[in-house]
């Protein structure tokens, strides 16, 4: 009888051994929640390392000391869909390490119970490389977004240049309009270009403080300019209301038009 009761205490160890060898070689990290206390029970190495506490820390913290005070309203709600089954994965969640730094995780969670207690299981993973991943593509294809406006821009403003029964006047009248379409904010953009005394502008032009201008040669002298101003308060990621691309668009189709106008008037 003794000998069996040794067996089961041995065998319950290797168990525990086992589960626990297995419950800390997991890559995502594991805590295990008291549904009554709010409290930690239990935790894996992985969560550890992830919230930089030991074990013996996290056995006096809950849910909310891991989470940024000004993120506690979001993640809740988020939690609280994860409690009811409306979702199965709480996402970009925010989560403070102990030196005050903030991850993003996702979290997913279930209920289980151990003995007589309720628990709650939920699962971090860190997806702060993905997370930055995705932003930097997204950040790319805005700016190839804008890029492509650009070049559009270039095409039908040569396509206009290249016609040779235009007028100066009146291919200078079609381009003031299609240049608002390569600014990030089409919609507050308005156009002004002045050539050898003579002024073309969109209907909507009106000077403002957003402005941006480049000046127009031929043969190095300075023969008109090309304005363009914003009608509301714009900020870019330079700080300034225009993207810097921007600039160097408009200081390359201020080039292009000198060399075209030239050729023009010389035909």
């Amino acid at each position: 009888m003794k000998s069996m009761k040794n067996n089961r205490k041995i065998t319950l160890r290797e168990s525990e051994q086992r589960f626990r060898k297995i419950f800390d070689s997991l890559c995502d990290g594991i805590i295990i929640e008291d549904v009554n206390t709010r409290k930690f029970y239990l935790n894996n190495k992985k969560i550890c390392q992830m919230l930089g506490y030991s074990t013996r820390e996290l056995r006096k913290l809950g849910v909310k000391d891991i989470l940024p005070e000004e993120s506690l309203p979001y993640v809740i709600g988020e939690f609280e869909k994860l409690a009811k089954g409306k979702t199965t994965v709480a996402k970009d969640i925010p989560v403070k390490r102990k030196d005050g730094s903030v991850f993003c995780a996702e979290v997913s969670s279930s209920r289980v119970r151990l003995g007589r207690k309720n628990y709650l299981v939920k699962i971090f993973r860190d997806i702060s490389d993905r997370k930055t991943a995705v932003d930097i593509l997204r950040s790319q294809i805005r700016m190839l977004t804008e890029r492509s406006k650009e070049l559009q821009l270039f095409y039908k403003v040569s396509r206009v240049l290249s016609d040779f029964n235009k007028t100066s006047d009146n291919a200078l009248w079609e381009i003031i309009r299609l240049i608002p379409s390569a600014y990030k904010y089409p919609e507050v953009c308005c156009v002004r270009i002045e050539f050898k005394g003579k002024e073309f502008k969109t209907d909507n032009w009106s000077r403002s403080k957003w402005v941006q201008s480049t000046d127009i040669f031929i043969n190095k002298e300075k023969i008109g300019v090309i304005e363009v101003t914003y009608l509301e308060d714009r900020v870019s990621a330079y700080g300034g209301a225009f993207l810097k691309e921007e600039r160097d668009m408009l200081e390359a189709l201020a080039n292009l038009l000198g060399v075209c106008i030239f050729y023009k008037g010389k035909r």
